[in-house]
């Protein structure tokens, strides 16, 4: 089985070993592509995932290389951004950011400060009720939205009826 994806104008890609770093507008994506199910390799203009047979393992895995390498492409070219909110009832909660750190302080009138760390290439803002995260890899963007989410989080306490935290509602690929 062979697949081969176009590369978008202005986008590099290079590879070592199983190693594909794709290069673009919004910065730079790393992923290893070691399998023996399937291989990636870059030959010119295109991308080519081949497997040796067409058994359905070997299907799949050219299938899921496919799809983080079209997200990979997105990513470099658009970007992709997670934003926020941060929903409060009790204690006014402060949220900022500082490099690639988010703190969270006075949250539910906590006299300790709560931090969290973001993905290497993801950057964070906070305009009012809302927290933006944005990066060029989407599985970085996503990791770090999901800490900042697990950050807010409650223990002992019903997440249904005592709502207070940061929670994603909405994920999106950014047009230039």
């Amino acid at each position: 089985m062979k697949v081969t994806i176009k590369i978008p104008e202005g986008v590099s890609v290079s590879q070592s070993l199983a190693v594909l770093t794709v290069k673009g507008k919004y910065g730079e994506v790393k992923r290893d592509f070691s399998s023996p199910y399937a291989k990636v390799t870059p030959a010119g203009e295109l991308i080519v995932v081949e497997s040796p047979k067409d058994h359905k393992r070997y299907k799949a895995q050219v299938g899921s290389f496919c799809a983080h390498i079209e997200n990979m492409l997105k990513g470099v070219v658009h970007g992709f951004r997670y934003e926020m909110e941060i929903v409060q009832s009790h204690f006014p909660p402060k949220v900022t950011v500082q490099g690639s750190t988010v703190n969270l302080e006075n949250f539910i009138g906590e006299k300790h400060g709560r931090k969290v760390t973001l993905a290497k290439g993801v950057k964070a803002q906070v305009k009012g009720k809302t927290v933006i995260v944005e990066g060029a890899d989407l599985e970085a963007v996503a990791n770090s939205a999901a800490k900042i989410e697990q950050m807010s989080r409650i223990p002992g306490k019903d997440h249904r009826t005592f709502q207070d935290g940061i929670y994603i509602t909405k994920k999106k690929e950014l047009m230039s």
